[in-house]
């Protein structure tokens, strides 16, 4: 048994995705979805319908009115926007109200911003899929939340031997756990039965190019969670290079300065007014 496994296994209550929220995103998969159908299903939970409201009524998600009902707010954002707000609801409910060495709310806040850059990005370079970049920047930072509320002192351990030695979290994870948490964000992933290529990209996204199959999916991960951080939506670790622009492969760069920016950093600078509700909508939905 591999390393994380055998420590996945020691843990009594592994997280799951909870079931009302996979019932409805099956019911968002049907070919003959039934967004007035799907509303019922939430509204049966009053925190999930809490939560989705808030979030539809974002800008971020497309809103420029405001909704007050769960049918309404499902109305206005269709039905691909419904099922990136239940996924992103869905993950966060698995962790709400556990203890952590990590803020969770600022962990969300960088998560939400990535996953929201990373859609951007992905339309911007015409990716075929801007819905799988979004889950999979959502939940690329999901290993260190799991370590942090599982094995905190042995993850408190981990991040303050990066930071006395220099050296980056992942290379002090092997040497704590003997595996990253990007490795344990995968198996978590398929644990939960997410898509085969937002689990590898998300597995791969700190050294895109050796992704077997989604090295341009990593790439996209990669570059929205370093765009995240540059706008200050979550911390630098420690060694890593903050010249990440020099890090993105060609096949994703030359398509963005193709967007009409005329480099790397003009593009970034343009991500600052689009992102700049998430730490407050972030707030609203732990209230």
């Amino acid at each position: 048994m591999d390393p994380v496994r055998r420590l996945l296994k020691k843990i009594d209550n592994l997280p799951t995705l909870p079931d009302v929220h996979l019932r409805i995103s099956r019911a968002l998969d049907a070919p003959d979805a039934d967004l007035g159908r799907v509303g019922e299903m939430i509204a049966l939970d009053p925190v999930l319908s809490a939560r989705l409201i808030r979030m539809a009524n974002s800008a971020l998600f497309g809103s420029t009115s405001r909704a007050e009902t769960i049918q309404d707010a499902l109305m206005r954002i269709g039905t691909r926007e419904t099922r990136n707000l239940v996924m992103t609801a869905a993950v966060i409910e698995v962790f709400d109200g556990k203890s952590s060495k990590i803020d969770l709310q600022q962990f969300w806040t960088l998560s939400l911003a990535s996953a929201l850059c990373a859609r951007r990005i992905a339309r911007d370079v015409q990716f075929a899929s801007p819905e799988q970049a979004y889950l999979g920047a959502l939940v690329h930072c999901l290993g260190e939340i799991v370590l942090s509320i599982y094995y905190p002192d042995r993850f408190e351990k981990a991040v303050k031997d990066a930071e006395k030695n220099r050296s980056t979290l992942i290379e002090s994870e092997w040497i704590e756990f003997g595996f990253t948490h990007t490795a344990l964000c995968r198996v978590m992933l398929d644990y939960w039965n997410f898509p085969e290529p937002v689990a590898e990209a998300v597995e791969y996204h700190l050294d895109p190019a050796e992704a077997p199959t989604q090295a341009v999916l990593a790439s996209v991960i990669f570059a929205a969670d370093r765009i995240c951080r540059e706008l200050g939506f979550g911390a630098w670790e420690t060694g890593t290079d903050q010249n990440w622009l020099a890090e993105i492969p060609s096949e994703l760069s030359d398509p963005l300065v193709d967007t009409g920016t005329s480099d790397l950093a003009s593009y970034v600078a343009e991500q600052k007014d689009h992102l700049a509700e998430v730490a407050t909508l972030v707030s609203s939905v732990f209230r």
